[in-house]
C-alpha cells in the first residue's frame, strides 16, 4: 500500500488517497470499533442489494484502518444540488431503513455486534450531551430535560440500519445513483427518526427558523422532495418525537460551524412544548 497523499476536511478521522495493486482507495484511520461499524454498514448494504461502495480487506490495514473505493473529485451532493438527486438520496435512506433487525445493536470491540436496549443508547447520548459545557447546555430549561427524558420511554417494534450523519456531503453521486458513505459512531441499528433528526437541523428554514441567509431559501422545497423520495412524511409522523431528536442531536452538534442555526432551533422547539 502506497500513500499518496492527505485529504483534508475531515473531522473524526484521518483521511488519505492511496493506491493498492496499481488502483486509488480512501484510506480512513480513526477507532476500531467505528471501522468495524462502517464496514459492517457497507457489508449490510451489499447483502441487501443497496447501493455501496466497495471496501478492501487485506492483513495490510490493521483494524483501525478502512479503505473503500475512491470516487475521483467526490462528486457529492453538496456538489450537485439538483431537485433530482435530493429525491434519490431521500429514496436511498428510506431503502436503508428498510433493513430491519429484532434489537438494537452497536459495535462493540473486537468488531462484534452488541445487543443493548434503545433506552440505553439514548441514554447514553442524552449524557454525553448534557456533560458538553456550552452555554446551550448550561442555560437549558426543565421542559427541555422533560423532553430529553421522554426519548427513554420510546418503544421500538423494529430496528432500522442507521447511518447516523446524514448529510449532504455524506452522500456520492455515480452517474445518478446515491452511495451514502462515512457512517458515523457505532451504532448500527434503532429509531430511524433518530437519523433523520439531521434533516431538521440541516434544512431549519420555515420549520424551525425564518432566516435570509441565501443558502436556506430552498429548504422547504428540498425537505418536500427528500420526503417523496423516502416515501413517507417522516417529520409528521411523530412530530413531538422528531423535534425531541432533534433537541438532542443539536445538543450534541453545538457549537457548529456548518450548523449556524443551532441555537435557535433549540428555542423554538423549547418554544413549541
Amino acid at each position: 500500500m502506497k500513500i499518496i497523499g492527505n485529504i483534508p476536511g475531515a473531522h473524526a478521522a484521518k483521511v488519505q488517497l492511496v493506491e493498492i495493486d496499481g488502483k486509488e482507495y480512501i484510506l480512513k484511520t480513526e477507532a476500531a470499533e467505528e471501522v468495524a461499524s462502517e464496514k459492517f454498514f457497507y457489508k449490510i448494504l451489499q447483502e441487501n442489494k443497496l447501493n455501496s461502495l466497495s471496501v478492501v480487506e487485506g492483513d495490510f490495514l490493521s483494524p483501525n484502518q478502512l479503505a473503500t473505493q475512491y470516487v475521483k473529485d467526490s462528486p457529492t451532493l453538496a456538489k450537485f444540488q439538483k431537485e433530482e438527486n435530493f429525491k434519490n438520496w431521500g429514496r436511498e435512506i428510506g431503502r436503508m431503513h428498510s433493513i430491519n433487525f429484532p434489537a438494537c445493536l452497536i459495535m462493540n470491540a473486537p468488531a462484534v455486534p452488541k445487543e443493548i436496549s434503545w433506552a440505553e443508547f439514548i441514554g447514553e447520548r442524552i449524557q454525553f450531551a448534557l456533560r458538553k459545557e456550552t452555554d446551550l447546555v448550561a442555560n437549558l430549561p426543565k421542559k427541555a430535560h422533560v423532553l430529553l427524558s421522554e426519548l427513554l420511554k420510546v418503544e421500538l417494534q423494529k430496528y432500522s440500519l442507521l447511518h447516523s450523519d446524514l448529510h449532504i456531503n455524506n452522500a456520492l453521486i455515480i452517474g445518478n445513483t446515491i452511495f451514502l458513505f462515512d457512517k458515523y459512531g457505532t451504532i448500527l441499528s434503532g429509531d430511524p427518526l433518530f437519523d433523520l433528526a439531521l434533516m431538521g437541523i440541516n434544512f431549519p428554514n420555515h420549520l424551525y427558523v425564518n432566516t435570509d441567509n441565501p443558502k436556506r431559501q430552498n429548504d422547504t422545497e428540498l425537505l418536500s422532495t427528500i420526503k417523496e423520495g423516502y416515501g413517507e412524511d417522516f417529520i409528521s409522523r411523530d412530530r413531538k418525537r422528531f423535534d425531541s431528536y432533534v433537541l438532542l442531536r443539536g445538543l450534541i452538534r453545538y457549537p457548529s460551524r456548518y450548523e449556524p442555526h443551532i441555537k435557535l432551533i433549540v428555542k423554538k422547539i423549547l418554544e413549541i412544548y
